[in-house]
């Protein structure tokens, strides 16, 4: 992943679409704080992820989430979820 820059309105919901192998799994393992980048920084809400200690991280995931899209799911069936 390189270069990567977004943003997205509190509330909203968005998508994040790439060809196999483009780092879209990578990206939202990071901002669920499972996977620690190897370079650059992560910034939600205005403050940079912090990748240490758990109780940070939980903390962390109470403020935002991803859900990855099942193949036998729709777009549909996964907003309803949110």
């Amino acid at each position: 992943m390189n270069g990567i820059n977004f943003t997205a309105r509190r509330g909203s919901v968005s998508s994040i679409i790439g060809a196999s192998g483009s780092g879209k799994s990578t990206l939202l393992r990071c901002m669920n704080l499972l996977e620690t980048p190897q370079a650059g920084k992560l910034v939600i809400a205005g403050e940079e992820l912090e990748f240490t200690g758990h109780s940070h991280r939980i903390d962390t995931r109470k403020t935002h989430g991803c859900a990855a899209r099942s193949p036998w799911c729709s777009s549909s069936s996964h907003s309803g979820l949110i």
